[in-house]
């Protein structure tokens, strides 16, 4: 699946493993709300792949930038990604 927004593009495998779901669920729950988005981030970035971004490295130090543009691309991919893990078993309408 491929994203793309305001000079960010990324995908995440169409289908992904049992392995990787686990993964995904593991960095993205918790039980403290201040963390919430940072759990989405870290969650997001263990599934995706071809990362291009002029902005930032997926690797970005969070602690070393101060941009609100990063802010705002950051939660949209953490967002997007998100939607998408939770309608993998969605029925495609006709």
């Amino acid at each position: 699946m491929q994203f793309k927004k305001d000079g960010i593009e990324f995908h995440i495998p169409d289908r992904p493993t049992v392995r990787q779901q686990l993964s995904y669920i593991s960095a993205t729950t918790g039980v403290d709300p201040e963390r919430h988005l940072e759990r989405l981030w870290n969650g997001a970035k263990s599934l995706i792949e071809n990362w291009q971004c002029d902005l930032f490295k997926l690797d970005v130090n969070l602690d070393e930038v101060s941009s609100p543009k990063i802010v705002e691309l950051i939660t949209w991919a953490s967002i997007q990604v998100k939607v998408y893990i939770n309608n993998l078993e969605d029925i495609p309408k006709n």
